[in-house]
């Protein structure tokens, strides 16, 4: 009996150390320390192109007469002031285009304000140097057609190129002021100007990169030049 009682013992101490044996857990694999990757810095985003300005189409009519005062003009776009070409500023004497079409021309509402409005200039004959002018330069957007308007105080209108077959820019001019008259004081004149699309080498959906510029002389100052440029979408 007590030979058994061995045996049984034994035997449970068997199966309890192989039991005790299955539970135990493995010990943990070491682990190669993981290097954590250098971190890239972030590429800045692309500058986004610069929105054009859209030259809504517009119907109602438009009598050329130097006056901005038609629905056209409150719904065409704006400029804003002209860019001071020295300082970058917003320039003085305030200059400003407003820009429109009518399906088959662009119209142009160039205001300048002037305390001496002065204009020699003659059809066919040069500028003259003290003439206060806007010079408009039209060039479609992926091209190299390109063309320039030039218009003085005094209505006189330059194209270039000009193509004497063709139906040309017209402008005209009302002005708060004498012009040529350096004693008074002036202060404005405006320019309104229709240009054929064919003159831009442009049509409806086309995108111009536009640029304006206007000189002046104040009073007792230095001659000054502001300009501005914005690519126009006519819609």
């Amino acid at each position: 009996m007590a030979r058994q009682h061995r045996k049984r013992l034994f035997t449970s101490l068997l199966v309890v150390g192989a039991l005790a044996s299955g539970c135990r857990r493995p010990p943990k694999p070491t682990l190669a320390p993981v290097t954590q990757p250098a971190l890239v810095a972030p590429r800045a985003p692309a500058a986004l192109p610069e929105l054009p300005l859209f030259a809504p189409r517009v119907l109602a009519p438009l009598a050329v007469d130097g006056e901005l005062a038609e629905t056209v003009w409150r719904d065409a776009a704006h400029s804003g002031g002209f860019a001071d070409e020295k300082t970058g500023k917003l320039g003085v004497p305030h200059s400003e285009l407003r820009i429109a079409n009518d399906g088959q021309r662009v119209l142009l509402g160039l205001y300048a304000a002037d305390e001496d409005i002065v204009a020699y200039a003659t059809k066919g004959a040069p500028f003259d140097a003290r003439d206060d002018t806007f010079v408009v330069q039209f060039e479609r957007v992926g091209t190299n057609a390109g063309y320039q308007l030039e218009v003085t105080a005094n209505g006189t209108v330059r194209e270039s190129p000009a193509d004497p077959k063709a139906v040309g820019a017209v402008c005209a001019v009302e002005m708060d002021g004498t012009l040529n008259a350096p004693a008074d004081d002036d202060e404005e004149w405006v320019a309104e100007c229709i240009v054929p699309f064919a003159s831009v080498h442009a049509s409806i959906g086309d995108t111009l990169l536009v640029t304006a510029r206007r000189c002046d002389t104040p009073k007792g100052a230095t001659r000054r030049c502001g300009t501005w440029q914005r690519r126009v979408q006519l819609q």
